[in-house]
């Protein structure tokens, strides 16, 4: 469920983030897109369980 909403956040912030880039141009959305891609992907693997030294299963 948590990584669930954390990757509705990332996704979230990316579609934000990209929509203030079209607009401005500013560099800063274009990191904050470019991290919640990363997010995003790192959300989606299970490299983040690894990370974390837990198996969803077990709970």
């Amino acid at each position: 469920m948590v990584k669930l909403m954390a990757l509705a956040l990332s996704a979230g912030m990316f579609v934000f983030s990209t929509w203030i880039y079209s607009q401005t141009g500013d560099w800063v959305a274009l990191l904050f897109m470019l991290l919640s891609a990363g997010y995003g992907t790192l959300f989606t693997g299970d490299r983040l369980d690894r990370l974390l030294n837990r198996d969803e299963s077990e709970h």
